[in-house]
């Protein structure tokens, strides 16, 4: 999860794919803090309602999510998932530009992200 443990100069910048992370849990602070960045994502048309996201800290679930996709949460010990409405018009973009607001969020945090 910790990435080296030196603050960032330029999160943007910064970010890179993390492929195994320790078992530290990330902090209420930090989920609060991912939580907020998604909330701030902007979305088609103003659209709020297209778009979830649920925080997963529960390792039979996060074990489970890893077995049905090939392992891609490489034992991350917390699990952001976003989905969006099918047949909105901008539901896949409003995705992609939330996931990219919690992975800046995260590497200002020091924390990795996939």
């Amino acid at each position: 999860m910790i990435k080296g443990g030196y603050q960032r100069s330029d999160p943007v910048l910064d970010r890179d794919t993390v492929l195994k992370f320790t078992d530290d849990q990330v902090s209420e602070e930090a989920i609060a803090k991912l939580t907020a960045a998604f909330q701030a994502a902007p979305c088609g048309m103003h659209q709020m309602d297209v778009l979830r996201g649920v925080i997963v800290t529960d390792s039979r679930l996060k074990q489970t999510i890893a077995d049905t996709n090939n392992n891609a949460c490489y034992g991350a010990p917390l699990l952001f998932v976003l989905a969006a409405k099918h047949g909105s018009q901008f539901a896949e973009r409003d995705v992609y530009v939330a996931a990219e607001n919690i992975m800046v969020e995260a590497t200002s945090l020091v924390l990795g992200s996939v």
